[in-house]
């Protein structure tokens, strides 16, 4: 448990530990109905606070129906949505992704039968899990091999561009030509 400073009122304690909730924090959820500042650590300012920061924060309207008044998903959480947004439109042929789950069932299976488990379940979870498991192993897959890819291709790029230098150094001029 970490303490935080001590303070001499109430609302200098409501203030730091709205500070200190949002500084710990990737997402604030606030919970607040849209009233205007009631002095040190309200609401208000912990949103306020919030967004000078640019943390992300999900405020939830408190007054009247209960709705999403904003969701803002700035600084770190933005480039982790991308990411994932990026991975969830990524293409796998279907036909791939079943023989990829198959195979890992077959696998599973055999490890539960060599260790001498008996999950009744185990057929449940796996076609609960391994759709998702598969398709990420499929993915990293196929991103390993672009990046080893493009690496080949640096390293194939970076040795022509010497072998040229080199080339150009020994024949490119006449005083260095060895075709004297």
């Amino acid at each position: 448990m970490k303490l935080i400073k001590a303070v001499r009122t109430r609302e200098e304690g409501y203030e730091e530990a709205g500070r200190y909730v949002v500084n710990q924090s990737d997402v604030l959820i606030a919970l607040w109905d849209e009233e205007t500042s009631r002095g040190k650590g309200s609401t208000a300012e912990v949103v306020e606070y919030t967004h000078e920061r640019s943390k992300s924060i999900f405020w939830i309207l408190t007054k009247g129906e209960i709705s999403v008044k904003e969701i803002s998903v700035e600084g770190l959480l933005s480039s982790a949505f991308r990411q994932t947004d990026t991975f969830n439109r990524a293409s796998i042929s279907k036909y791939l992704l079943q023989q990829e789950v198959s195979t890992r069932e077959e696998v599973f299976q055999a490890i539960a039968e060599h260790v001498g488990a008996t999950l009744p379940s185990l057929g449940a979870m796996c076609a609960w899990f391994l759709p998702f498991y598969a398709r990420a192993d499929l993915l990293a897959s196929r991103y390993q091999r672009r990046y080893y890819t493009i690496g080949t291709a640096i390293f194939l790029i970076t040795a022509a561009a010497v072998g040229i230098v080199v080339i150009h150094g020994l024949l490119g001029h006449p005083s260095n030509s060895i075709l004297k």
